[in-house]
């Protein structure tokens, strides 16, 4: 079948050398913007700094949390990027003075000036007050605060984080916000872990400032893991049985420790967890971790990506019991280590998975108060919402997201936000981000992580990290405020067109029905899916004029840069298909596209080895470039096409080598 698909493939590029009709089909009418008027703050003002000077000082408790200290830094760091002037740090020891910003808890609450219910906020939860010319920032004395801090300078400062490259900070002598402000906050998701792109372009994860301003507080947050940002939800879950019970530590001497197939086999994909001996050996893992660590938050002890259930006589008979498969094992071994923690007086939480084969719960037994579950559903249609979607992969999710609210009340959704098998390709899914997040939100999910290994900007990424960000704060959020809010800034005066692009693919070419069927895309579709993407002449040329204009109307290079670079996946969509400029001038058009990737920084092609884009060189040494571009790295074409000589050579190696 491989080699089937090969040879088609092939015959495909060779046909490009003949060329094809065009698909003709009825033009769209031209996209005009509508005018738009950003809205303006008309309440009265008042200045917190006029002409680079201020009366205001910056007051916090002398017992203030670390994260609260860095609060009150981080806001005189800002106040003073900005204006230049720097506003002193004081502790509320100090006699109360007439401009005061109060930051996190300090004895200037009382029943006579505000009160914080700080109870209501939990960890991450603030409020922005003003009471007369004091201005209020304060909340969870974890987080609370400087989120708070970075909301305040957004809101009324116009600061804005939108990647770690692209950071607004105004510069005016005058720094000025509304007089009356009351603001009360708390966000609906406990844990935040929305990053698509990677550690955000820095070695040892997010930036803190980038982080703290988009309120991200999950496991992949590293930079704000230290006490003075807040620290981080370390809900922790993996394939962790690799590490574990490795196999090829144990396999050998403990055979029946692993997996038991249908035929009767040991096999080391996964560990038999109705065996006692297993079950003890992971009880003294997670007390030996916790006697090393006795702060650690969670322990992972999710399955190895892998379908295996074991088959043995005792795991079968659970099976039954529970009315699934492996989740009835995982559920009642998580179960029994938990307790022996709670035992030990330890609350350290249990990390696992609901996926592959423990996606389906237990009807039986309930999972321990002290475990989170990350429900993975992989088979999820991105072309419709999950709550209506006729797929019946979705509607077997839905079933079991509700089967998993029955057993316990810690569910954190793994979503699927990228292409896994070719990362260029466009994600058309923002017609379904809120919705899903809302439905997500409204059935008891506490959490929401991205699965991404993504290394840059590809599809409009960096704007998708942003947008779950913000939709896992309030998932009810107005959604063309939040366009109107980054496209300008981070695209340029062209950013309707941009807006008008992700509509119409996400809302009209995506999800279509098409002869009569609906169509579908789950998140490893390829660019033939007609779910995905089915797009005709006249749409492609309107899809085309929209990234011309878009193009044209930015001002700053960044800015044109960031646009040009949004553009890469729909372009390689068209040459993957076959469309466009690929159709009619395909060796041309398909090398200024591999140029502009590497010029552009956007060379992962997928999550494997051998991950990038083929340089350059080598696609004109052994003409890759007449290939699409899902063949354009060294995983599709195989290693040993390396070596070739010339393009037919390395056709034949690819093809039967």
């Amino acid at each position: 079948m491989r080699k089937f698909t090969k040879c088609l493939a092939a015959v495909l590029a060779l046909l490009l050398l003949i060329g094809m009709a065009p698909v003709s089909a009825k033009p769209m009418e031209p996209f005009v913007p509508k005018e738009y008027v950003a809205q303006t703050d008309t309440a009265p003002a008042m200045n917190i700094i006029e002409d680079g000077a201020s009366e205001y000082v910056i007051v916090r408790g002398i017992n203030a949390s670390s994260s609260e200290i860095t609060a009150a830094e981080k806001l005189q760091e800002y106040l003073e990027r900005i204006s230049g002037c720097a506003l002193p740090i004081v502790t509320d020891e100090q006699p109360v003075q007439s401009k005061e910003i109060i930051v996190g808890k300090t004895n200037r609450e009382g029943a006579d000036t505000y009160q914080v219910d700080r109870d209501a906020f939990g960890d991450d939860g603030f409020i922005l007050k003003t009471v007369g010319d004091t201005i209020v920032i304060a909340g969870g004395e974890q987080r609370g605060a400087l989120y708070g801090v970075f909301d305040f300078l957004q809101k009324f400062l116009g600061c804005r984080w939108f990647s770690t490259e692209v950071i607004i900070i105004p510069e005016t002598a005058t720094v000025a916000m509304p007089k009356e402000i009351d603001v009360l906050e708390a966000p609906a998701f406990k844990f935040r872990n929305p990053q698509i792109v990677g550690p955000m372009s820095t070695a040892g994860g997010l930036p803190p400032d980038y982080a703290l301003a988009n309120k991200i507080n999950g496991t992949g947050t590293g930079a704000v893991y230290p006490e003075e940002y807040g620290g981080a939800l370390k809900y922790n879950s993996s394939h962790d049985m690799y590490a574990i019970l490795p196999a090829e530590a144990y396999f050998g001497e403990h055979p029946d420790w692993y997996a038991m197939d249908a035929k009767g086999n040991r096999v080391p994909d996964n560990p038999c967890l109705s065996n006692e001996e297993v079950i003890q050996f992971l009880i003294d893992y997670a007390l030996r971790r916790v006697e090393e660590d006795p702060g650690l938050i969670c322990i992972g002890m999710g399955l190895n990506d892998s379908g295996v259930s074991c088959q043995c006589e005792a795991c079968r008979a659970i099976y039954a019991e529970e009315g699934c498969q492996s989740a009835g094992t995982l559920v009642r071994m998580i179960n029994r280590v938990c307790a022996a923690l709670r035992e030990a007086g330890s609350e350290t939480m249990i990390g696992t998975f609901a996926y592959a084969a423990t996606i389906d719960a237990p009807h039986k037994t309930k999972l321990d108060s002290n475990a989170v579950v990350y429900f993975a559903p992989i088979g999820l249609c991105y072309a419709h919402p999950m709550e209506s979607c006729a797929m019946k992969d979705s509607a077997k999710h839905r079933k079991q997201l509700q089967d998993w609210k029955n057993v316990t009340e810690k569910i954190v959704i793994f979503d699927y936000p990228c292409n896994y098998n070719h990362y260029q390709l466009p994600r058309p899914s923002w017609a379904v981000l809120q919705p899903n997040i809302k439905y997500f939100y409204e059935n008891n999910s506490i959490g929401l992580i991205n699965c991404s290994n993504m290394r840059c900007d590809m599809s409009l990424s960096l704007l998708n990290t942003w947008l779950y960000a913000k939709l896992l704060w309030d998932p009810y959020q107005d959604m063309e405020a939040l366009y109107a809010d980054f496209l300008p800034l981070y695209y340029g005066d062209g950013w309707q067109y941009i807006r008008e692009y992700l509509r119409v693919i996400s809302e009209e070419l995506t999800g279509r029905k098409l002869w009569g069927r609906t169509r579908h895309f789950q998140c490893c579709d390829g660019p033939g899916n007609k779910g995905m993407l089915y797009m005709k002449r006249g749409e492609i040329k309107y899809c085309d004029d929209l990234w011309e204009n878009a193009k044209a109307l930015a001002k700053e290079d960044w800015q044109l840069a960031n646009v040009r670079r949004a553009e890469v996946s729909y372009r390689v969509w068209k040459a993957d298909r076959l469309k466009g400029e690929f159709l009619t001038n395909h060796a041309q058009s398909s090398r200024q596209l591999l140029a502009d990737i590497w010029e552009l920084g956007v060379t992962q092609h997928n999550e494997d080895y051998e991950a990038d884009y083929i340089t350059i060189e080598d696609s004109e040494r052994l003409g890759i470039y007449y290939l699409m571009p899902r063949y354009w790295s060294w995983r599709q074409l195989g290693r040993s096409t390396k070596e070739a000589k010339n393009f037919p050579q390395m056709l034949w190696r690819w093809l039967f080598g």
